[in-house]
Formats: C-alpha cells, sequence, structure tokens
C-alpha cells in the first residue's frame, strides 16, 4: 500500500493520523531530531487503509508497542509551510492507550525523539498544529473540527 501524500502543483496534500496519549497529566510527543518543533505521534495513511489501522500501525512500527486506539478526537484540515513546501494536511486525531510504553525505554528510533510532557506547561513548547496547545488540556467528548492556518 502506498503513503496518501500529493504534490498537486505546488502544494502537497498529505492525509496523517495521530496519537493522543494523555497518562498522569503528561501527552506523548515526537520531534525528529533536525526539527524545532514537536508534534503528536503518528504517521501518514495508506491507500485503503483506515485511519484507526492507520494510527495501530504506525505507533507499532515507531514505537513498537501494540496501542489501543480509543475515540476520535479531532479531524483537522490543517494549512501549513513546511522546509520550503505549503502543505494541506488532513489528520485524524486519536485517543490512545499504549499499555506496554512505561518511560520510553526500549524505543529503538534513531531518527524520532518521544517525550512525556506535562499538559498545562504545552504553552512553552513549539508544539503544531498550534490549537493543541490549549486543546490538550480538554479534549472533547465527541470529535470535533478543525481549520487550522499555521503559516
Amino acid at each position: 500500500m502506498t503513503d496518501v501524500i500529493f504534490d498537486l502543483g505546488g502544494t502537497l496534500f498529505n492525509y496523517r493520523v495521530a496519537a493522543v496519549a494523555i497518562e498522569d497529566g503528561r501527552v506523548l510527543l515526537s520531534n525528529e531530531g533536525r526539527d524545532n518543533f514537536w508534534t503528536l505521534p503518528g504517521g501518514r495513511v495508506k491507500v485503503g487503509e483506515p485511519t484507526a489501522e492507520s494510527l495501530r500501525r504506525e505507533l507499532l512500527e515507531e514505537l513498537g508497542t501494540d496501542a489501543r486506539v480509543g475515540t476520535l478526537l479531532w479531524v483537522v484540515e490543517n494549512f501549513f509551510s513546511f522546509r520550503d513546501e505549503t502543505f494541506h494536511e488532513l489528520l485524524f486525531c486519536w485517543s490512545v492507550q499504549l499499555p506496554e510504553l512505561t518511560g520510553l525505554t526500549g524505543v529503538d528510533n534513531p531518527r524520532v525523539q518521544y517525550a512525556w510532557h506535562p499538559v498545562n506547561a504545552l504553552s512553552t513548547l513549539n508544539l503544531h498544529p498550534r490549537f493543541l496547545h490549549e486543546a490538550l488540556t480538554r479534549p472533547p467528548s465527541t470529535p470535533a473540527h478543525i481549520v487550522q492556518h499555521d503559516g
């Protein structure tokens, strides 16, 4: 199966899933070492793959853990620029439980750093998409639609 990302003549369309793992007042975030910002862990959806299955697969590949995917929290239309590219991203954010992941010991992924961050201190982080600074302090009880323009 192929990842869903298309070059649409000056804009990249990206179809992505992300995990919202919150434990003990902390949220799991990821950072690719060369970037100066944090995001929710996840990855691209493959053609023909439901988003919950994509997220389970991505977390198994990246973290080596079998995640329990819970409820859909946000569907995000995310517009941003990154590395001289313009993106139109469709992002599905799911609540997850990571029963096998305590700490992050044993995670062998040299290109991505994972860390737990206090939810009440997210305003101090360069976190994308930006709506997450506030939204992670009170995730919705039913799925919400977000349109985010991050310049």
